[in-house]
């Protein structure tokens, strides 16, 4: 009886290759140098997260400004603990005329669905925010004092203001139509 190997070399066909299959490791290069982004790359940092009082601080710059926005301390810990929690609020905080600070929802943050970075979706982050899992975790528990955040640079994307108006002139070039 010929086993498979044997059996496709009579028949004429190819038998497997097993060149370049050595028993060294796949290389070894420094940290740093496993964490370097091409010039080519499409991710653009645009920010940093902190942990302040034990509330996640988000800081990154969008549409030519500054945002902060915050995660609560309890939301920050069930994502971590519990890995099909729903996404946690991102909060903004906002000074009213008479001075009085209110928390308004703008966004979430959840897991990637691999599971090795936190991705956060605002609506003034012009694109999904993410940071490496575990560049997360140290600032969380306090390892680490901060860690950058990327945005997907996908091109420029319109202010938030600009797609009001472009609703209202398709609403006002719909309105003759029926």
């Amino acid at each position: 009886m010929k086993t498979g190997i044997e059996a496709l070399e009579k028949d004429g066909a190819p038998a497997p290759q097993l060149a370049g299959m050595g028993t060294g490791n796949a290389g070894t290069a420094s940290q740093h140098a496993q964490k370097t982004v091409s010039a080519g790359s499409p991710w653009q940092r645009c920010g940093k997260i902190t942990l302040e009082d034990g509330t996640l601080k988000i800081v990154y710059e969008s549409f030519g400004k500054d945002h902060a926005v915050y995660i609560a301390a309890g939301d920050l810990q069930r994502m971590i603990k519990d890995r099909w929690s729903p996404p946690a609020p991102v909060q903004e905080s906002r000074e009213q005329p008479d001075g009085a600070a209110i928390l308004q929802k703008i966004g979430y943050a959840c897991r990637s669905v691999s599971g090795k970075a936190i991705k956060i979706s605002t609506s003034t982050s012009g694109g999904d925010l993410s940071c490496p899992w575990s560049s997360f975790l140290s600032v969380v528990n306090g390892r680490a004092k901060g860690a950058p955040i990327s945005r997907l640079n996908a091109g420029e994307h319109p202010a938030p203001g600009q797609r009001a108006q472009a609703t209202q002139a398709v609403r006002g070039g719909l309105a003759g139509g029926f």
